[in-house]
């Protein structure tokens, strides 16, 4: 197999402020004796070496106005220039020789030289009679090196110098010396940590370092970022700790390519909710758990040369974090490689050797789309509670001894009877067995699984479990039934046109969405299955019921899909083999409101599935080729004005003497005074509860109620309002 390219093989450019052009001067003298002499302002050029590139002309005029009123309280220091084009400058015992004009070059206090020139422009005097006009100086030959580290240590020890800055002078210093070298060089030989972190933050990208300037990056958090060994793992880290992220995902790298990377701020548009950076705290955390891989779990042999090529092993590698100095003083656990792109890289080759070697030994190798069904949607890929597989690599915590499921299955289970599935976030192939095939082999060969104790006992725990896995299902028919009741309650209570405030849909689109998503993914897969709603892909329940919120524009749609939703939360409950008969006072008056009794709808579960059960089996007697036919669609018809009405329930309702709305309604009242038939708690009765009362066949009662619905809110009902575009958000997080 093709080895392949090491995708972080390549180091990260350096970041290097553009130098201005050097005025046009001669070469500097570099030896001689240093003075102090009083000369011309315009004698005195700028030095292109400044790293500092922004003066506050407020602080300028304050300068300047403290040095008409005080003085100047020392001299500046230069350094003697020659002409343009010649020589450099002598000292013939006397003075310097050969000085061009300007004679000499600021090699530290440009601050006070800027302030002197706006005093010398607005047409005073900057020095004392009799030279009103010149300015004492302190002149000393120096190398370019020389001013460079005098101009950078003045800068930054007086603390006027922006973090961009101070990494351009370092940078540029640390041309042709290590660390330790630069320290020595500027006087900080004890401070090698201080220097070492300067010049990792060159290896941000130019808008992180901004960032610091501007506040919105700690240096000490940058200097976090910039331990990172990749581009891509850099920019996605400093972009999630300045917008306050807590992990990187599709939306970062859009606003990396959007907006950071064409020198832009998100946070600073008028529709951000900007809560600021990550502590320092927070974006260590997210290092951990984003940009850091434990090499103890590695899928891969840490010792294999052949997976990349040109990178040798994990334990050799100076990514690994017991290998760099800044992880080992910052205290990451040794064990963990800090570039997750060669990782995730090494990762991608020997899984596909995996699936590769899996294929060729005859193991089946499950769709992509059929394995996505298998793993939960949040977090990383483990297998869903009901996937119907278990992993060979999970420990068995049935089994005394706690092995792992391929311990206990190896040779008893043959290699086509296993199944390799990748997992959608990691692409980790994960091989599993069948659960009812690896319960099997687990109870003849082990006893796990079986109740210990005679046969008889075990029979009663078998039994148990039965009576257990029933009840639950019982309980969930009795769920979907109880939220789609109150749903239909609530959207047949509310007049069509429901009046609310302005800002009244928006609002409850926004309730709707939050409840959603508080609700839970279990909540709103029960809501997405009921409502029949498309999903993007096999786990996106969340995001199609939020999406559903938004596309309502009546105020009773969306206040009964709140109510769906909180129904739903409230039964998720019924549907375990655990679940308590006993519920709590809120709960039972809440069912209650809306005439839901649980027992009464758990019993209509177990008569509708006998029945089912028994026709089921009438069919298949009936199919010459023992199979089920598919059930025949729903006839419908108009009954008294309704549209869309099941022909088999008005042909029942006209058994029972019920040929109109009026009887139906009639029937209600009966029902809300509790004459005849079983009375509603709280007058909680409606069409839905009259229609299984009178016995409506179970696969047609909420159609019909539905029509019945949808034919009142046609009749006289206002144009509904087309529903508003939500607005996009910014933000990741919100509801």
């Amino acid at each position: 197999m093709a080895k392949k390219t090491n995708p972080a093989a390549a180091p990260a450019p350096e970041v290097r402020a553009p130098a201005p052009e050097r005025p046009p001067v001669g070469p500097p003298a570099t030896f001689g004796p240093e003075i102090v002499e009083d000369v011309p302002l315009a004698a005195v050029a700028p030095c292109p070496f400044n790293v500092r590139r922004h003066f506050d002309p407020a602080d300028l005029a304050s300068l300047a106005d403290s040095i008409r009123a005080l003085g100047l309280k020392e001299p500046l220091l230069v350094r003697p220039v020659g002409r343009a084009g010649g020589p450099a400058p002598e000292w013939n015992g006397y003075s310097w020789i050969y000085l061009g004009e300007p004679a000499y070059e600021l090699a530290d206090g440009e601050r006070r030289f800027r302030a002197l020139a706006l005093i010398h422009q607005a047409g005073g005097d900057i020095g004392m009679a009799p030279r009103p006009n010149e300015i004492p100086v302190i002149v000393r030959p120096m190398t370019d090196e020389a001013v460079r580290a005098v101009m950078l240590v003045s800068r930054e020890q007086s603390r006027d110098l922006r973090t961009s800055e101070l990494v351009a002078g370092y940078t540029a210093l640390a041309v042709g010396r290590t660390v330790e070298q630069l320290a020595e060089f500027l006087g900080r030989k004890n401070e090698i940590a201080h220097v070492r972190g300067v010049l990792k933050l060159a290896r941000l990208p130019e808008w992180a370092l901004a960032a610091i300037d501007a506040g919105k990056l700690k240096p000490a958090s940058a200097v976090l970022v910039a331990g990172l060994h990749s581009e891509p793992s850099r920019k996605r880290a400093a972009a999630c700790a300045i917008l306050g992220w807590h992990h990187p995902d599709d939306e970062v790298d859009a606003l990396i390519a959007d907006h950071f990377d064409r020198g832009e701020d998100p946070t600073e548009a008028d529709d951000w909710d900007y809560d600021g950076p990550l502590t320092y705290r927070e974006l260590k955390d997210l290092l951990a758990s984003d940009f850091q891989r434990e090499l103890k779990s590695a899928p891969f042999p840490r010792q294999a040369l052949d997976l990349l090529e040109g990178v040798g092993s994990c334990d050799a590698c100076p990514k690994r974090a017991g290998n760099d100095p800044d992880a080992v003083e910052a205290k990451v656990r040794a064990d963990m490689c800090l570039d997750p792109e060669c990782y995730r890289a090494k990762e991608e080759v020997w899984n596909t050797r995996v699936v590769e070697a899996a294929k060729a030994s005859g193991k089946t190798i499950l769709p992509k789309k059929d394995a996505e069904k298998l793993f939960n949607r949040y977090g990383d890929d483990s297998l869903a509670y009901r996937s119907g597989y278990v992993d060979l690599a999970a420990t068995c915590y049935q089994d005394k001894e706690k092995r792992t499921y391929g311990a206990l299955l190896k040779g008893h289970v043959a290699d086509d009877q296993v199944a390799i599935a990748v997992g959608p976030k990691t692409g980790k192939p994960f091989e599993l067995v069948k659960e009812d095939l690896a319960d099997t082999v687990l109870k003849a060969k082990y006893k796990i699984g079986e109740r210990p104790g005679t046969s008889g006992s075990n029979d009663k725990w078998l039994k148990e479990q039965r009576e257990r896995k029933k009840k639950a299902e019982l309980g969930r028919a009795a769920a979907a039934v109880a939220n789609g009741l109150v749903a239909a309650q609530v959207k047949e209570k509310l007049p069509p046109g429901f009046p609310v405030f302005q800002g009244g849909v928006p609002l409850l689109q926004q309730v709707a969405a939050t409840v959603a998503s508080f609700g839970g993914s279990e909540v709103c897969r029960v809501v997405a299955k009921r409502r029949g709603l498309p999903l993007k892909d096999p786990h996106a329940h969340r995001e199609a019921v939020s999406a559903l919120a938004f596309t309502l524009a009546e105020p009773r749609d969306l206040i009964a899909l709140v109510a769906e939703l909180a129904a739903t939360y409230r039964t998720m409950s019924w549907a375990s083999e655990y679940a308590r008969d006993n519920v709590s006072k809120e709960e039972r008056a809440f069912f209650a409101a809306f005439g839901i009794d649980r027992k009464t709808l758990t019993q209509d579960a177990a008569a509708e599935k006998k029945a089912a059960k028994a026709s089921k089996k009438k069919d298949k007697k009936k199919s010459a080729g023992g199979g089920v036919p598919a059930p025949a669609p729903v006839a419908l018809t108009t009954w008294d004005g309704v549209p869309n009405f099941p022909e088999q329930a008005a042909a029942h309702l006209a058994t029972k003497g019920v040929n109109t709305v009026a009887d139906l309604d009639a029937v209600v009242e009966r029902l809300k005074r509790g004459d005849g038939g079983a009375a509603r708690p709280n007058g909680a009765a409606n069409r839905y509860t009259a229609l299984k009362e009178l016995g409506v066949p179970p696969d047609v009662v909420y159609q019909a109620g539905d029509a019945l619905v949808d034919w009142e809110g046609a009749k006289g009902a206002p144009a509904a309002a087309a529903a508003p575009k939500p607005k996009g958000k910014r933000k990741a997080g919100a509801a």
